[in-house]
């Protein structure tokens, strides 16, 4: 999928060149990854892939689970984007992990 197609299922980034939130603000750790998932999109990365593909898997090991990853109203690409800044709030800000609820 490209950028452009994934931009659409974005939460807080729409294609701006600056982050429109403030310093601190949760909402721009979660700008800031969607635009590099998408940077990675558009690189031709198989990144959007792979976090869907976890996603698919999580859906299929815990079908009753209540979260963005079980919600059917959410798309898959989304999914993928929230599973994406999951792994990198867990990689960059360890003892942020419930941030991904905040999403």
């Amino acid at each position: 999928m490209t950028k452009e197609e994934l931009l659409k299922y974005c939460r807080y980034y729409k294609g701006e060149e600056k982050c429109p939130f403030k310093e601190g603000d949760n909402r721009g750790f979660f700008w800031y990854a969607e635009k590099d998932y998408l940077k990675m999109a558009e690189r031709g990365e198989d990144c959007p892939k792979s976090f869907e593909a976890r996603v698919q898997r999580y859906l299929d090991t815990c079908p009753d689970k209540k979260n963005i990853y079980t919600d059917p109203t959410v798309s898959i690409h989304t999914k993928g984007m929230a599973c994406f800044i999951e792994y990198m709030s867990a990689k960059w800000m360890p003892m942020s992990r419930n941030l991904i609820f905040d999403y």
